[in-house]
């Protein structure tokens, strides 16, 4: 399995910050916690760099669960170098329920894999929630750790309505 592969086949965790506090005046922010499991994965190469290097355009299907529940999809670019370690970027669009509310949102995301340990920072798109998490805002990481073929992951998402 290339790591290439590997990245985008993870269940995967969210640990976010945010800025702003409630006792500031700020919003009150919760969190989620869980994971999600890759159902569907392609990986399309359209560029070959020097060294070994490549870009790829990735389209996944996650399923989600713990304190999100629902389904997912996303689109990245991915940049590989020729020791298997990536960077990309890209765009989730979630829909199912968190904290009782059904809808749907988009999370950008941007992360990097080291050919073990998988590290992406998440921000959810303003104005990009619908249905009942019409307002959902929302900052992060995802981590995952590689153990054998496999990664194991959880999310930490810390977010709250407009």
């Amino acid at each position: 399995m290339r790591a290439v592969k590997s990245l985008a086949l993870v269940p995967v965790a969210i640990l976010l910050t945010l800025s702003g506090s409630a006792s500031a005046g700020g919003p009150a922010i919760r969190y989620a916690e869980g994971g999600f499991d890759v159902t569907s994965y392609t990986s399309t190469p359209y560029k070959q760099l020097p060294d070994g290097a490549s870009l790829s355009h990735l389209s996944i299907v996650d399923r989600f669960h713990g304190d999100i529940q629902g389904d997912a999809t996303a689109e990245a670019e991915l940049f590989s170098r020729a020791d298997g370690s990536t960077r990309d970027t890209g765009f989730i669009h979630v829909q199912g329920t968190l904290a009782g509310r059904s809808g749907g949102f988009v999370i950008e995301t941007a992360g990097s894999f080291d050919g073990r340990n998988v590290s992406s920072v998440w921000t959810i798109v303003p104005g990009s929630g619908s249905g009942g998490l019409t307002g959902l805002r929302g900052k992060g990481t995802e981590t995952a750790e590689k153990i054998g073929e496999e990664f194991v992951a959880k999310y930490r998402l810390g977010y709250y309505f407009e």
